[in-house]
């Protein structure tokens, strides 16, 4: 493809996000409700990082980042459901304090995460418990893959 073609696929990627977020202040941005502006962001994003992972891996060929997408890759519904399945029961109400019950996932984090780091916001170490959760579910994807086991469903 040639630079003239190439600038105007990017022009055009970009030019769509602009739009949405120029939109947004007549017709609000909000995804629970897929107003129009959110669609277009939200695709003109998605084609943008996919251009840039297009550019990244493809014709610059720096694929030392890449194992971890190979993992989730080759069993994503499995790991999707595994993790959705295991964040539903973190949350079921086991542990009975003064104000009632919680799950594991906030007596994890309340107890353990939270004081240990003072010093961090309580948004901030929220990032790092799913942060955590998602490494766990990578290492499960690494797992099946070197394990050689693919789920079909």
């Amino acid at each position: 493809m040639g630079n003239t073609r190439k600038l105007v696929c990017w022009s055009t990627l970009g030019i769509a996000v602009l739009a949405a977020l120029a939109g947004a202040h007549w017709l609000p941005f909000n995804k629970s409700l897929w107003t129009p502006t959110f669609a277009i962001a939200s695709a003109g994003v998605a084609a943008l990082v996919f251009a840039a992972c297009y550019l990244v891996v493809d014709v610059l060929e720096w694929r030392h980042w890449t194992p971890p997408f190979l993992w989730l890759g080759v069993n994503p519904l499995a790991i999707y459901f595994l993790s959705e399945f295991a964040r539903n029961l973190l949350d079921v109400g086991v542990f009975a304090v003064e104000a009632g019950h919680f799950g594991t996932k906030d007596y994890i984090f309340w107890r353990y995460l939270n004081p240990h780091l003072e010093s961090v916001s309580a948004p901030r170490a929220s990032l790092l418990f799913a942060l955590a959760f998602t490494g766990v579910w990578i290492g499960v994807a690494r797992l099946l893959y070197q394990k050689g086991i693919r789920i079909r469903i």
